[in-house]
């Protein structure tokens, strides 16, 4: 709250790259409250400036976070489309984009977006997708597909942080083949 009411004390009428840092981090922290539309506002705020804030990316990505934080899937995947190409946001982005066809119920489409996440080199969200992949194909009816991409999982990252998730996956999927001693090997 007091750095909201720091942010807030930059007045209105200060340079333009001054006003918009403070927007920026008023709209950060009213996030990290988690107050989401009061956020969004300073955000907005931001991409109003003129000339365009070097934050207005940012400030663009912010909307559609407090979006995607209030369940608002369809709006913030605009948002998040919007920013795709952009190079500092593409990962997240693309992140963000699966996540929100796969908590809006359509897993075949989460699934394209998660598989294409796992071969862009360098991602930081790789490996979870690769685990998501997993889940939104046994969950599209995919299951032979989800199987492999749980065996992939496992072969790639023997120690990782979601081979559990994976393993329920290919359980499952030995369990419904009536494979009941492998689908309790990946338990």
């Amino acid at each position: 709250e007091k750095a909201v009411a720091a942010y807030d004390a930059v007045p209105g009428d200060a340079p333009p790259e001054l006003r918009g840092d403070a927007l920026y981090g008023a709209c950060f922290a009213l996030h990290s409250l988690g107050k989401h539309d009061d956020s969004i506002a300073r955000a907005k705020a931001v991409l109003a400036l003129q000339p365009k804030h070097r934050l207005a990316d940012q400030a663009a990505f912010a909307v559609a976070e407090c979006q995607f934080a209030l369940q608002k899937f369809e709006p913030a995947e605009q948002g998040y489309t919007a920013l795709a190409e952009v190079p500092a946001l593409r990962d997240k982005a693309a992140w963000k984009l699966a996540w929100c066809r796969y908590l809006r119920g359509d897993k075949a489409a989460a699934a394209v977006r998660f598989a294409t996440i796992t071969k862009a080199d360098g991602s930081p969200f790789a490996e979870e997708a690769l685990a998501m992949l997993s889940l939104s194909l046994l969950e599209s009816g995919k299951a032979d597909a989800a199987l492999e991409s749980a065996d992939r999982y496992r072969a790639r990252f023997r120690d990782g942080a979601f081979l559990d998730r994976t393993e329920r996956v290919a359980a499952r999927v030995l369990r419904a083949k009536g494979d009941l001693p492998a689908a309790q090997k990946r338990l």
